[in-house]
């Protein structure tokens, strides 16, 4: 009696102060509230007036609509667009729409819907998505003891957007049959594909410099966030990888496949934050222009790191990508075909350059100088079906270098701590110090793409063959 009492007294408060609502469906009438919320989205978007609230002042907890629970089906159907949004009403210059992936239960979830609807309040944000999976790592956590107590545990989409007189925000639940990669699509599909506003979206768990852990048994690639970036037809101004070891070149040759990321900013090492307000930096930043909004979250992550005795190293990079692209993939195409074509010491050596941490995370340029270095020392030959191919070691020389620059021009800001020095490096970090400087790459890593991409190599290898006999012939 209790609760039907407080939810009575809920309900009448709600509906007296403002057009805003909180309703609790039932899975029968889910999408009919869905249309609504659609709806009251729609009214809120044309009432919109230039907020008149301070940027600093404290926000209290905004309603939220609390729907059900979303199968995997219903999911990608009926959360088409979470909101139809206004028009900037408040500064001239573009403003950001952004999407968070939260996959880390440490840091408290409402200090970052806080942080968003100050930012739609002050004019740079015009609306948002985040989607809450941390809760799937209790669920998994509580499984095998108790079933029923999982099913408590969902993944939670909040939508917000600015209402007639403060910030909305609107919340749907996605049943536990519903897995992570199946909700990145929702999570993009808000979004506008218009030139009149950024996009940025923050991806938050625990990196291997390969995927992100979300909970047990849960991982989320990098291929799954392109993939769902391109199939909501949509890129991306500014992606933050909120995670340790995601700075790396199996993840930049990902995003080389794909092209659908201007600029980049994460950590080729340890990432480590005191709390989410100041973890998710680029929120702070949406003020300016992306490229300065990833130099800067970039910077100021810095300010806010703690560097002690249990992390080796800590750093922040930023990037911008297009730049990369076509350098990355050409200089991989011509290291997998010396990989291939190399005799087995060949390849050792190549990969000997870890050493003396042999397979640990090591800066890409000192790797890309360390490997040069050693092809133009070399006398090993490369062969492709009995053939000597020699141009191929000339070619992986050339193209490192061209990468090498291109990874100078295109990192837009950089920094690492060295705890061997007991200091804070900033863009100029000297080659000796043992510091990951700009992206990462690990012998694991350079072993795996070659595996997974050696069907490619090969076909190149075949027609590079068969145009050097061509031309021995001629």
């Amino acid at each position: 009696m209790k609760k039907i009492f407080l939810l009575t007294v809920l309900l009448f408060s709600v509906l007296s102060a403002s057009a805003q609502t909180n309703t609790v469906v039932s899975r029968h009438n889910l999408r009919q509230e869905i249309s609504r919320v659609f709806f009251r989205a729609q009214q809120a978007s044309n009432a919109a007036a230039s907020p008149a609230v301070q940027a600093d002042q404290k926000f209290a907890s905004t309603p939220e609509v609390a729907t059900s629970s979303l199968t995997s089906d219903d999911l990608i159907r009926k959360i088409q667009r979470a909101y139809i949004s206004r028009k900037p009403s408040v500064r001239p210059e573009k403003q950001w729409q952004i999407a968070l992936f939260l996959a880390d239960t440490n840091r408290p979830l409402s200090e970052t819907l806080g942080i968003l609807r100050k930012k739609i309040t002050e004019g740079t944000l015009r609306h948002a998505a985040v989607l809450d999976i941390s809760p799937r790592a209790k669920k998994r956590q509580t499984q095998k003891e108790n079933p029923a107590a999982a099913q408590e545990y969902p993944a939670v989409f909040y939508f917000l957007y600015m209402g007639q007189n403060k910030p909305i925000t609107e919340k749907i639940a996605a049943d536990s049959t519903v897995d992570a990669p199946d909700l990145l699509a929702p999570l993009f599909e808000h979004f506008q594909n218009t030139q009149d506003v950024y996009s940025a979206a923050i991806i938050d768990g625990h990196g291997s410099g390969f995927d992100m852990f979300y909970g047990e048994n849960g991982w989320l690639d990098m291929e799954q966030i392109l993939s769902s970036l391109q199939g909501a037809g949509l890129s991306l101004d500014v992606l933050n990888l909120a995670s340790c070891h995601m700075g790396s070149l199996y993840n930049l040759h990902q995003l080389a496949q794909y092209k659908n990321v201007a600029y980049l900013v994460a950590s080729s090492d340890i990432m480590t934050g005191n709390s989410e307000r100041t973890y998710y930096t680029l929120l702070q930043h949406l003020n300016a222009a992306p490229r300065q909004a990833a130099i800067n979250a970039a910077a100021s992550a810095r300010k806010v790191h703690h560097f002690d005795d249990s992390y080796s190293t800590n750093n922040v990079i930023a990037l911008h990508l297009p730049g990369l692209f076509a350098p990355v993939q050409n200089w991989f195409n011509d290291y997998g075909r010396v990989m291939l074509a190399g005799s087995d010491r060949l390849q050792k050596d190549m990969l000997q350059v870890f050493d003396p941490r042999w397979g640990t995370w090591r800066s890409l340029n000192k790797i890309l100088r360390r490997q040069t270095e050693y092809l133009l020392n070399s006398q090993e030959k490369l062969e492709w079906n009995g053939y000597e191919l020699p141009e191929l070691k000339q070619n992986c020389i050339q193209s490192a270098r061209i990468l090498e620059e291109a990874l100078r021009e295109n990192t837009l800001t950089q920094w690492c701590y060295s705890e061997q020095l007991g200091r804070v490096y900033v863009d100029q970090i000297p080659p000796n110090i043992d510091c990951l400087d700009g992206v990462s790459v690990t012998k694991k890593q350079l072993e795996y793409l070659v595996e997974t991409e050696t069907p490619a190599l090969e076909k190149q290898l075949e027609k590079q063959y068969r145009l050097s006999r061509l031309r021995f012939l001629m």
